[in-house]
């Protein structure tokens, strides 16, 4: 759906009745769509693109599974924060996978929260969204700590601005205890 500068908040009357896309889904010039209406959408064949609307959040994405080879979330500048995409792992069958990522050009959105549950094994591209203080995502910080990394980070708020920026925060993050094991020593 594309360039229909009318179709409004609602326009489609409720989801669309999408299961399987063979290539691609480009939600694209739509700029007064404020939700995403493809909460039956399981599997896109190539890419996912969310551009230039009004949509809040990512919320209307639920039904995802598996690997989404490229997913493009650009210029939509009513957009928070990325937590819908959270929401993919706790409904199950959970979204594992997205190829290549990119996040651009979103200029409110304040943080990655919502990146976590899959894994990101391409490229992640996170560039000029102009509120962005907070990317220390366990998504992105996987894959900066990976050895085949294809990250760009840059032109975003103070804190992520760069990837050594973002590097930094992410090796400070809270040590969570998984497990302890005491020993006790009879010489004590």
């Amino acid at each position: 759906v594309e360039d229909c500068p009318n179709l409004g908040a609602n326009g489609f009357g409720g989801s669309l009745l999408l299961n399987t896309v063979v290539r691609d889904v480009r939600i694209t010039d739509l700029p007064a769509l404020q939700t995403i209406p493809l909460a039956n959408l399981a599997s896109v064949g190539r890419t996912l693109a969310v551009t230039r609307t009004a949509v809040v959040t990512l919320d209307g994405l639920q039904g995802l599974a598996g690997t989404v080879p490229i997913l493009r979330i650009q210029d939509n500048d009513q957009l928070t924060d990325l937590t819908g995409l959270a929401n993919l792992t706790a409904r199950g069958p959970a979204l594992e996978q997205v190829s290549a990522l990119v996040i651009n050009e979103n200029d409110i959105l304040a943080s990655l929260d919502g990146l976590e549950g899959f894994i990101v094994p391409g490229s992640m591209n996170i560039q000029a969204n102009a509120a962005l203080a907070t990317c220390e995502a366990e998504a992105v910080c996987a894959k900066i700590a990976a050895v085949d990394n294809l990250v760009f980070i840059m032109n975003n708020a103070s804190g992520c601005s760069s990837v050594l920026e973002v590097e930094t925060a992410c090796n400070v993050l809270p040590v969570t205890w998984r497990t302890f094991d005491a020993v006790v020593r009879p010489e004590w």
